[in-house]
């Protein structure tokens, strides 16, 4: 953001949309930085009275709906929301069907038909404490060679030390990690080793992202989220979204199928909407099995959105 020489912000005292124009980003810088270091955040992708609308859609289902706050707060690890059908609620819905982020990655994939998976979303609230953990990761596989995938998050909130955690340029990492360790896996996940990691410090960044921002990462990138100091004190709330081509030899008749099933009886998934890899309704965190009540919770109201769902299904 422009500064003076006395490092005084001169956009603070911009109208709203004009602070806005200040800062955009090209379809053009964004390939440049997709490809150069393996990301990018793209400011104001919405504007604050989307993300005024879907946070207050996030918080009347979180809030108004029994048993999701003492639920998250107790087994959702690492912040990240995979339960209680949210993938599928109406806040997540107007999201991702939102036409500026489709056509983000109507661009990226060179596409007009694309079609999506069905995340979660990433909820911390201010008082959330607790020891950060190392869990990063690929969430492509070794047998996977060049981008296959690329995944993102909106943000509804402003993160600085609770926030995305990833390795610049590390995309063109990917195969030489699994070469040097000798692994190799099929699965589109993998948590690596910290050893290799020691070296790279100078790639880490600690993302500072701003409300109603896209961030986009090639699937190859080194990443994880965290929820920063124990002492930290932000909120942070994103969704996950990711989209891949329609036509694609992967994207078969039977993953269609499996697409519009998980969409029919509210199945949250993985990121990549194909393979679909949809994830069971009932939670099981370190051998303590918790029953959710599906057929007590209501159901989403998304009727008037099903136009612009239909098209990415």
């Amino acid at each position: 953001m422009e500064t003076t020489d006395a490092n005084i912000d001169i956009t603070e005292s911009l109208p709203e949309t004009e602070q806005q124009e200040q800062e955009t980003m090209t379809m053009e810088e964004i390939d440049k930085r997709l490809e150069r270091d393996g990301y990018v955040v793209v400011p104001n992708v919405l504007s604050p009275k989307e993300v005024s609308d879907y946070r207050i859609e996030f918080f009347n289902w979180f809030k108004g709906t029994d048993g999701i706050e003492e639920f998250h707060s107790q087994f959702s690890g690492n912040g990240i929301f995979k339960y209680f059908e949210v993938a599928h609620q109406r806040f997540a819905w107007l999201v991702r069907t939102n036409p500026k982020i489709i056509n983000i990655f109507k661009h990226i994939w060179k596409t007009d038909e694309l079609v999506t998976s069905f995340d979660g979303c990433c909820y911390y609230p201010k008082e959330y404490s607790d020891e950060p953990r190392l869990w990063i990761h690929t969430d492509q596989s070794s047998q996977k060679v060049g981008r296959h995938c690329v995944q993102s998050f909106v943000s509804f909130t402003e993160n600085k030390e609770r926030t995305f955690v990833l390795y610049r340029g590390s995309q063109h990492l990917h195969q030489d990690y699994f070469n040097i360790t000798n692994t190799v896996t099929p699965n589109d996940w993998c948590v690596l080793n910290p050893r290799y990691l020691e070296g790279l410090d100078y790639r880490q960044e600690f993302l500072h992202v701003k409300p109603g921002s896209l961030v986009l990462w090639d699937s190859r990138v080194f990443h994880q989220n965290t929820c920063g100091d124990p002492e930290c004190r932000e909120e942070r709330l994103v969704q996950y979204l990711c989209y891949l081509p329609r036509n694609h030899p992967k994207n078969t008749n039977e993953e269609n199928q499996t697409r519009r099933e998980c969409f029919r009886h509210r199945i949250n998934t993985s990121h990549w909407p194909y393979p679909l890899r949809p994830i069971h309704k009932q939670p099981s965190y370190h051998g303590q099995q918790v029953y959710i009540e599906y057929d007590r919770l209501p159901v989403p109201k998304i009727d008037d959105l099903l136009d612009k769902i239909e098209p990415i299904l």
